[in-house]
């Protein structure tokens, strides 16, 4: 099984942040919470197309998600695709 090392954002119980931790997961288990944060982005998406939040407001909610989630490669590489 390879394992895939990537950089988090730890938060404590009161939701904080604590700094970046170096992390490792299964290709399998990063896989999975990368879907996940893909389905969370696009109700994000989905909330601004409707006008349920402003651009502001989506900045600020899609940015939280991309920290709390530690997908920030993720979030260049779909900014790259742009």
């Amino acid at each position: 099984m390879e394992l895939v090392s990537y950089k988090a954002i730890v938060f404590d119980l009161g939701g904080n942040m604590k700094g970046y931790e170096g992390m490792e997961m299964s290709e399998k288990d990063f896989e999975k919470k990368k879907e996940l944060f893909l389905e969370q982005k696009k109700i994000v998406d989905t909330f601004l197309k409707t006008g349920a939040i402003s651009q502001m407001q989506y900045e600020k909610s899609y940015g939280d998600l991309v920290k709390k989630m530690g997908m920030e490669s993720i979030a260049e590489e779909l900014k790259s695709k742009k």
